[in-house]
């Protein structure tokens, strides 16, 4: 068994957004093919995230961004309030029964009528 290692690929750096601190770091996880991905640690949250690969083009302000952008919309999702789901066996038939979704150029045809 081949045991997989890291190795960073780009400078870590620190910034701070809407009074959290961000740490990021670039790492390689070497096996088949070695990728690049961007991982990333947060003031105040215990989990460690690593949301995109990494790419030859990527600066730190692009990471910053990017970093910044997917952790607000992580928050958002987990303000927003579970869906109720029904029973494995019961999803199949709300499926069967949901009314169908016109194709986009069926719409256009009615919105013209």
């Amino acid at each position: 068994m081949k045991t997989s290692k890291r190795r960073q690929f780009a400078e870590a750096f620190t910034f701070t957004d809407e009074g959290r601190t961000f740490s990021c770091s670039s790492e390689v996880r070497e096996g088949e093919v070695d990728e690049s991905w961007w991982w990333f640690e947060v003031s105040g949250d215990n989990n460690r995230y690593a949301p995109f690969r990494g790419s030859p083009d990527d600066t730190e302000e692009s990471v910053k961004d990017a970093v910044a952008k997917f952790y607000t919309e992580l928050l958002a999702a987990r303000a927003r309030p579970a869906e109720p789901r029904g029973h494995w066996a019961r999803r199949q038939a709300a499926v069967k029964t949901a009314p169908e979704t016109p194709s986009v150029s069926e719409a256009k045809a009615e919105a013209k009528a």
